[in-house]
Parts: structure tokens; C-alpha cells; sequence
């Protein structure tokens, strides 16, 4: 029988997930130490690097995440 995955672990999966997810619907993303969100409308180069990257590292997280508990 397998054991269920940390509780610890599998919640702030879903927050990020649901703040990324946020992030892709509305068009803004907001860093902390920028005073001002980065919009999608304003400056579409800047908001796609940073979901780039901030996308690349959930799905390696998410990745060993299901790596590690499957």
C-alpha cells in the first residue's frame, strides 16, 4: 500500500500553481522588490522572461515532487 505525499510539501505546490495560474489570466505579475507589477499589456518581453522562468522552475519542482512520491 502506498503512503500518501506530505501535506507540508503538496500545499505550497497548489499555491504557487494557483499564483502562477493567476498570474497567466489576469497578464500581470507582481516581484517582490518591483514597485510596480509587470503587465502583460506594458511590456510583454519582461512579463514573458519572468513567467518563463518562474513556469521552469514549478515544473521541476512539480516534476520531482511526482518523482519522489509515485
Amino acid at each position: 500500500m502506498k503512503n500518501h505525499p506530505p501535506l507540508l510539501i503538496l500545499v505550497p505546490i497548489i499555491v504557487i500553481a494557483c499564483y502562477l495560474g493567476w498570474s497567466l489570466v489576469t497578464g500581470s505579475v507582481r516581484i517582490r522588490g518591483i514597485p510596480e507589477p509587470i503587465t502583460r499589456r506594458d511590456n510583454p518581453r519582461r512579463y514573458w522572461s519572468y513567467m518563463g522562468f518562474f513556469l521552469a522552475i514549478f515544473a521541476v519542482l512539480a516534476a520531482s515532487f511526482i518523482w519522489f512520491f509515485s
